[in-house]
């Protein structure tokens, strides 16, 4: 992963702590030829940050309305190994930053999206030592999901 994309996305951050996550994504979008990588960086953290500020009905409607690669298929299944790379990163940087279980808030995330079974495999292959971790928040946070979300899981 490049420094320059790392530094892009820290600085999106900074800048969502100073302004607001609304405002960071649109001063954001707007920078530079589309960059499909910081894109899902962008959404990681918005996928965080929803489910750290909201109840879990407000945070399911955010998430699906907002995220759009990480809730396409073909994108995911064309970009896989790259995807996981990428969740990586930012469970590192967010680790670094903030010391919080990114993991959790991600698995407690991407279960309201259409593509959560492949997102959930990418979330385990992101870090070979957290995946019995992904699996047990998995499991924690199933239990908040309607049946219609747990069969597909």
């Amino acid at each position: 992963m490049s420094t320059e994309l790392i530094n892009k996305y820290l600085e999106f951050r900074k800048t969502a702590t100073k302004i607001g996550l609304g405002e960071a994504l649109a001063q954001f979008r707007s920078i530079g030829p589309f960059d499909w990588k910081f894109e899902v960086l962008r959404e990681l953290f918005y996928i965080t940050s929803q489910v750290q500020a909201e109840n879990s009905e407000k945070a399911h409607t955010a998430i699906r309305a907002a995220i759009k690669l990480l809730n396409n298929e073909m994108f995911l299944s064309e970009h896989n190994q790259e995807v996981i790379e990428v969740i990586g990163v930012f469970e590192d940087i967010e680790y670094q930053e903030s010391n919080m279980n990114v993991t959790r808030l991600l698995v407690e995330g991407v279960v309201y999206l259409v593509t959560r079974c492949a997102l959930v495999k990418c979330l385990a292959k992101s870090n070979e030592i957290a995946r019995e971790n992904v699996i047990n928040q998995l499991l924690l946070c199933v239990r908040r999901l309607n049946s219609r979300f747990l069969l597909q899981l």
